[in-house]
């Protein structure tokens, strides 16, 4: 075992002794005290099926798709399902209520991830896309229990932190580690950090495997013009694009012509919805907001048709969780967000 990695495991050795204490300033079922919790009920109910874990509300829904496909392949519900952020939880909980049981994964001590993987005693661990904890890993082969990157990727930027780290090498990635990568890119950079070249299989991307609906309505038929993942410090080009489209109604008449897009905002976050809210307002523009309450009152398609009619300088801001890839098969052209700032954009 490397150097880095042995450093990295005697501290959170040490802190796995007195953090998990901790957990009872945490509110009752809120993510810090889930983060510090080990075995749990969770785990009970799944033991001896399969734990998925996927980071956050986007990995959640390639997720579903992987759990639907091994549900189908004979694997025993309800699957094991962690993730790291409260949206994510709340979407797995929503969309797979009968399939899986969902909880806030184990923040990376040996400790913790342990208590969990005692309780559930999972048949494998399978990560989703680019969940690289070496605890979670290590503690699963020690347990016997294999470990699958599904849909799996790695960025230049990670795989160079590993190296540099010292964390990188066979004493994480060799034996019981299994690659699923999305393209030979990802594979030749799972195999460079030590997974057997014959571990590793280029399979795709789960996130571009969606379900596609029967048929895609004609484009004058899409009254969408979407800003997908919209995140701070976007607020000048969204308004850029907003403005286009005002300039181009104006120049059609009064108000919106009959089948004239409708720009959509989906934020990435609340804190990225509350600023495109207010840069709107600024702007004299009218949002017309779309949140989890109202989504029992119209399908998208409906609300999208809705706003797309109203007068004035509308801009509707989507602020659901997990309606996005949805949204995007009723647009007639998209930006996707990420990409005006500097945090590396969204696939």
């Amino acid at each position: 075992m490397g150097v880095g990695l042995s450093l990295y495991r005697g501290l959170t050795w040490g802190l796995g002794l007195v953090l998990p204490a901790a957990a009872v300033f945490g509110r009752s079922g809120g993510t810090w005290r889930g983060a510090l919790t080990g075995a749990s009920e969770e785990g009970l109910a799944s033991a001896g099926s399969v734990w998925v874990h996927a980071a956050s509300l986007g990995e959640v829904g390639a997720a579903r798709r992987w759990v639907e496909a091994l549900i189908a392949s004979g694997v025993r519900p309800p699957l094991l399902l962690t993730t790291r952020t409260r949206a994510g939880l709340e979407r797995a909980r929503r969309e797979m209520p009968d399939t899986v049981a969902a909880r806030i994964a184990p923040i990376d001590l040996p400790q913790t991830v342990r208590g969990l993987l005692h309780a559930a005693a999972p048949s494998r661990l399978d990560l989703v896309e680019t969940e690289v904890w070496p605890n979670l890993i290590l503690e699963a082969r020690r347990s016997g229990v294999a470990v699958l990157f599904v849909s799996g990727t790695i960025s230049a930027r990670t795989e160079h932190r590993l190296r540099t780290l010292g964390v990188a090498g066979p004493a994480l990635f060799g034996r019981g580690v299994f690659a699923l990568a999305q393209d030979e890119t990802a594979g030749a950079r799972f195999r460079a950090l030590g997974i057997p070249a014959s571990h590793v299989c280029v399979t795709g991307d789960l996130k571009a495997d969606l379900p596609r609906p029967a048929s895609v309505p004609g484009e004058a038929a899409r009254p969408a013009m979407v800003y997908g993942s919209f995140r701070p410090g976007e607020e000048d080009a969204a308004l850029a694009v907003a403005e286009a489209l005002a300039r181009h109604h104006a120049d059609a008449g009064s108000g919106a012509p009959p089948g004239a897009p409708l720009l959509v905002i989906a934020p990435r976050h609340e804190d990225g919805a509350e600023r495109a809210r207010r840069a709107l307002i600024d702007a004299r523009f009218d949002p017309v907001e779309r949140g989890e309450a109202d989504r029992a009152g119209a399908a998208l398609d409906g609300w999208i048709a809705r706003v797309a009619a109203m007068p004035g300088r509308r801009v509707a801001l989507l602020t659901t969780r997990g309606e996005l890839a949805d949204l995007y098969d009723h647009a007639r052209a998209a930006v996707v967000g990420g990409t005006f700032v500097r945090i590396g954009g969204h696939t």
